[in-house]
């Protein structure tokens, strides 16, 4: 994916500055991260598979692009140099990633499409509940996604119910060890993974128990107390009064023109205070942004200081619901743009 600058005046000029700073690569642009999609991936030292290996990658881990593309026929093969976060610099099989991806647990039964917002697409292969992920890139309400070695891949609608947090993460992981287990070896097993779910207050306890009729049938008292917890929580939620919400910004609604496609669409601006991104990841370029509701893989404008046009980011990850900012930036990002890493109020706009 290419970050831009776009300026009323001047816009080339302004472009080769960002591309200066940012250290933008036009060798490989299509995404600013790789996610690993298979089990054991071997990092190497060179673009071949007899190179050293320097470190092996596992599952849902993420490396920056690099910029380098290298196809080898002997073992038709498209290498890409990447650096993982241990820092080290080498080639992997492009194949065996998923660009801008983050690991997740679906949380409901998702039909796959091989295209998205094209009902006659729909496949006959679907992800169930407590199963492993990766969420790609958003197109309007749909999300592009694969499941490990890439056995299923498609688009899927963007409001299906997931998670990312650490706790399901680990808890789908150790599930799918165990399920395909005979019951007398898998019964035990699972009995303390349902109760260190339900400890945890995570969704895989319920989803568990739904998918296996043998251990639901040991726990139904277990099953009856989760179900009496979850309806005491919820009357208690909505007996207590709502706590107020912190202010993080503003939001309206416009018409643009979509010359390209002779239509208008609705843009949404929304108005707020920005703050500088902890990272979690060294990417290649610091214009991408965290944000609390959109997709990772959504395009949105940042408005210029002077009003003079705007910055392309890319979302890359998610704030927490409480943070008092709209979008977290780079620190490099902020100073590029505003001169200083407490900008305060900021402009942002995206699609509807």
């Amino acid at each position: 994916m290419v970050f831009a600058v776009v300026k009323k005046e001047f816009t080339s000029f302004i472009i080769l500055i960002f591309a200066i700073i940012g250290g933008l690569n036009l060798t490989y642009a299509q995404s600013s991260f790789l996610t690993c999609a298979w089990e054991k991936v071997a990092l190497k030292k060179e673009a071949n598979s007899s190179s050293n290996t320097l470190q092996t990658l596992s599952y849902g881990d993420q490396v920056s692009v690099m910029g380098g593309l290298l196809y080898v026929a002997d073992e038709n093969i498209t290498y890409i140099k990447v650096e993982s976060i241990q820092e080290k610099v080498g080639w992997v099989d492009q194949f065996l990633f998923m660009e801008n991806a983050t690991r997740t647990v679906i949380l409901e039964e998702a039909t796959i499409f091989e295209r998205p917002n094209t009902p006659s697409t729909i496949t006959m292969s679907t992800f169930t509940p407590g199963q492993e992920i990766l969420r790609g890139k958003y197109s309007n309400g749909w999300v592009f996604v694969s499941s490990k070695n890439k056995k299923n891949l498609g688009w899927i609608k963007s409001d299906i119910r997931y998670s990312q947090a650490k706790k399901d993460l680990d808890l789908a992981q150790k599930w799918s060890k165990l399920k395909d287990l005979p019951l007398e070896k898998r019964k035990k097993d699972v009995i303390a993974l349902v109760k260190e779910a339900d400890s945890k207050s995570s969704p895989l306890a319920q989803i568990i128990l739904e998918s296996d009729e043998d251990v639901a049938f040991e726990m139904v008292e277990i099953e009856r107390k989760i179900n009496a917890r979850n309806t005491s929580r919820s009357i208690n939620k909505r007996s207590q009064p709502e706590k107020p919400q912190a202010k993080t910004g503003q939001f309206k609604q416009r018409l643009v023109w979509d010359a390209v496609e002779n239509e208008y669409f609705t843009e949404v601006v929304e108005t707020g205070p920005a703050i500088p991104v902890v990272k979690t990841i060294e990417y290649n370029t610091p214009f991408y942004a965290y944000h609390k509701t959109l997709e990772v893989g959504t395009e949105i404008k940042l408005d210029l200081p002077d009003n003079s046009g705007f910055v392309q980011l890319v979302i890359m990850g998610r704030l927490p619901e409480d943070s008092p900012a709209i979008l977290a930036l780079p620190p490099l990002c902020l100073s590029s743009v505003f001169g200083t890493t407490q900008p305060g109020d900021i402009v942002i706009s995206y699609r509807k």
